[in-house]
């Protein structure tokens, strides 16, 4: 299964229960904030990021700690409702009456559960490699899962470290290509001043 990365946020996560079901209400992501350090960069997600997503009606899942065998919700089955405001990815979790159901409710409400997660794809991203530690914006985002989960760190991964490494190749793509073009030309050139001496 191809990885994605994964962003964990620690807000609160609300019941809301209005005489009906339980349900989960929080932020599974937030714009504007910079994230902790992930081990080379640090990222911003802007306004706007999930817009081009969401407008797609995905089918997206809520999992328990992004394990897909632990299903909480699902947009296909309307027991999961996803929306972009000011504030960040807002969900709302309608989990099943099954074991990991009521024992995620049972958690959230004592305080055991108290972040939320999603795991994405960048599709339009910058970088500033200027910035210390450097910094990626992410413009606009595929998404896979949303997650209740147990840990709100921001853990390092592969798929990031793969992500920073081809910014920073392609940033130092045109200086490399520029110095490699401008050596060419400076021996063209003594390569000409030898041979018309020889004249």
């Amino acid at each position: 299964m191809l990885k994605h990365e994964t962003r964990n946020v620690a807000q609160k996560i609300e019941i809301r229960e209005d005489g009906q079901a339980p349900r989960l209400v929080g932020y599974a992501a937030v714009f504007n904030s910079k994230s902790v350090d992930l081990g080379a960069f640090v990222e911003i997600i802007r306004p706007g990021a999930f817009k081009r997503a969401l407008a797609g009606n995905p089918d997206v899942k809520a999992l328990l700690n992004h394990n897909e065998d632990r299903m909480l919700g699902r947009t296909k089955a309307s027991t999961l409702a996803l929306a972009e405001d000011d504030h960040g990815l807002r969900i709302e979790i309608t989990p099943p009456d099954t074991q990991d159901g009521r024992d995620v409710v049972t958690n959230v409400r004592l305080g055991n559960y108290d972040a939320m997660s999603f795991a994405f794809e960048a599709k339009r991203q910058t970088w500033d490699m200027d910035a210390k530690p450097p910094l990626r914006e992410l413009f606009d985002i595929d998404l896979f899962d949303v997650a209740v989960v147990t840990y709100p760190a921001y853990p390092e991964t592969e798929v990031d470290l793969r992500s920073f490494e081809a910014a920073r190749a392609a940033a130092k793509g045109p200086v490399e290509e520029a110095r490699r073009r401008g050596l060419e030309i400076l021996e063209l050139e003594l390569g000409l001043r030898r041979v018309g001496r020889r004249a």
